[in-house]
């Protein structure tokens, strides 16, 4: 990393490999380095923010489902934070205006309206399975349980309805 002119933290593979297709160039003399999640990008930051710093550095995690406000204060406290603007970099990669462009230079034009319309008809088929699976990630992140670090099956078990019965509690 200190023989790179830079040091990009992102949460994991594909933001890594996404970033580094779009920014080949500015990122050819960058170390990326793969946090693995949300929490592991700020507790990174929050790391390299309290050393000594010996090369530029800057951390990218995705908006999730965090509120301007709760952005407002992580970017604050911790200032090399960036979140992208909508939930995820695909969603930033997704934005009617960069694709109707894409289109137009590929040689097929095509509306923003065009791409818009398109764009909905598909996420409207995938609709319910990311509702479930958000829901599913925040009722995890509000009734955690450890379930991994059990050795003994029934306290597997038992853990997991804990976290179950705490989550039908909460709904």
């Amino acid at each position: 990393a200190l023989q790179s002119d830079s040091l990009v933290v992102v949460e994991g593979e594909q933001d890594s490999t996404r970033l580094s297709a779009i920014l080949a160039l500015p990122l050819s003399r960058s170390t990326v380095y793969i946090a693995g999640n949300a929490a592991n990008v700020e507790s990174t930051a929050r790391t390299l923010q309290s050393g000594q710093e010996l090369l530029p550095w800057i951390a990218v995690r995705d908006r999730d489902l965090l509120s301007d406000g709760e952005i407002a204060d992580l970017t604050a406290s911790i200032p090399g934070l960036f979140v992208w603007p909508s939930r995820t970099l695909e969603n930033e990669l997704l934005h009617p205006p960069l694709v109707s462009a894409t289109f137009g230079r590929a040689g097929r034009p095509t509306t923003e309206n065009e791409v818009q319309t398109r764009l909905r008809a598909i996420a409207d088929t995938q609709r319910s399975g990311i509702v479930a699976e958000l829901v599913e990630a925040e009722l995890k992140r509000r009734h955690p349980y450890a379930v991994e670090r059990e050795t003994n099956v029934l306290a597997k078990k038992r853990a997991f309805f804990e976290a179950q019965r705490a989550s039908i509690e909460a709904k």
